[in-house]
Parts: C-alpha cells; sequence; structure tokens
C-alpha cells in the first residue's frame, strides 16, 4: 500500500497536520510505503483542510484513489488567507470515502458539516502517560481541569476553554482551571 501524505515534506512545519503526519510515518513507517507522487499512490490522505488544495483533490478524484479527510478542529479563515474553511471542509468531506476524527470533540464540533466519520483517538506518548505510570501528588482538593498547550497562537481555542470553564464554575465553585504551556 502507497499513501501520499499532503504537504508531507514541508521543512519546518508545525502544527497538528504535519505532527500527525511525522507521526503517522514513524507508526507505518515499515508497513507501507509513502510518496510524493499523487500518481503513485492507493490513498490519497488529507491531513487538514487547510494543507490540500482544492486542486488537488479534484486530481486525486479523477485518478481514482481512495481519499481520506483527517480532521482535529474548524482552523480559523484569518489564519489561512480568508479560505472558506467550513464550505471547504464540507466539499473535502463529500469527496472523501472516509472521514477520520482526531477525538470525540472534533466528531460533535464538526459532523453536522462533514457527515458521518470514524473516530479514531489521537493518543499519546505512552513512554510518559501510562495507566500504571507515576502519578501527580494531589496538590488540590477540587475537581482539576487541565488546558495544555505549546504555543500561545489563538486558534489553539484557549478562550473556548476558559468560557466552557466559566460556565462550569458558575454551577460549582470547587473546580480549578490548570494552564500548562506556553501562553
Amino acid at each position: 500500500m502507497v499513501i501520499y501524505l499532503t504537504q508531507r515534506n514541508r521543512a519546518n512545519a508545525i502544527g497538528g497536520g504535519w505532527t500527525f503526519n511525522k507521526n503517522l510515518e514513524k507508526a507505518l513507517g515499515d508497513k507501507v510505503q509513502f510518496t510524493d507522487r499523487l500518481e503513485e499512490c492507493d490513498i490519497f490522505f488529507i491531513s487538514g483542510v487547510t494543507q490540500t488544495e482544492k486542486g488537488e483533490i479534484d486530481k486525486a478524484q479523477k485518478l481514482g484513489k481512495k481519499i481520506v479527510f483527517r480532521i482535529d478542529n474548524i482552523p480559523k479563515p484569518s489564519r489561512n488567507k480568508g479560505m472558506n474553511t467550513l464550505d471547504r471542509m464540507k466539499r473535502y468531506a463529500e469527496l472523501s470515502d472516509v472521514v477520520v476524527y482526531q477525538s470525540d470533540w472534533s466528531e460533535s464540533l464538526t459532523w453536522h458539516i462533514t457527515g458521518n466519520g470514524v473516530v479514531i483517538h489521537n493518543g499519546v506518548d505512552t513512554k510518559l502517560f501510562t495507566p500504571d505510570g507515576d502519578k501527580l501528588p494531589m496538590v488540590s482538593d477540587k475537581e482539576i481541569y487541565l488546558y495544555v498547550a505549546h504555543s500561545s497562537n489563538e486558534n489553539k481555542r484557549f478562550e473556548e476553554a476558559r468560557y466552557i470553564f466559566n460556565q462550569k464554575w458558575r454551577d460549582n465553585k470547587n473546580i480549578e482551571l490548570w494552564l500548562v504551556g506556553r501562553f
């Protein structure tokens, strides 16, 4: 099996789609082949709605390639040269053989736009986070909500997390929001 990952070799790229690409290649590297030529692939894998040109998916469809579309959130148009990300998501989902949601949250956020799909949870580095691994000592008697971010990029939905936490806090003052990362 040969997989074409959209924008697979973009130098120094960061973000969810590119991180996903790198991790997928590590996980499947010895089981499948990856190509940079659309004509050679069996599967055209769209890692993110903003990582694929409109003409590229049309070409994959004309070539009869199986199309898999990964969804993790709804990107902000302001961050993506004003593109209408919702229309593009809908179109890509309609053209895809399979829509893959990276979490239950991404499915509940976008299913009304992108339709039925399958949820494949992101997972974590099991060398660091294991059910039987070291636990943080309990430092609070309150219920803790954790927000983790590597960057201060507003597209990572901190404002949304803060809003949801505030709604919960109105009903239950015995909770805390912990922020981990760079803000």
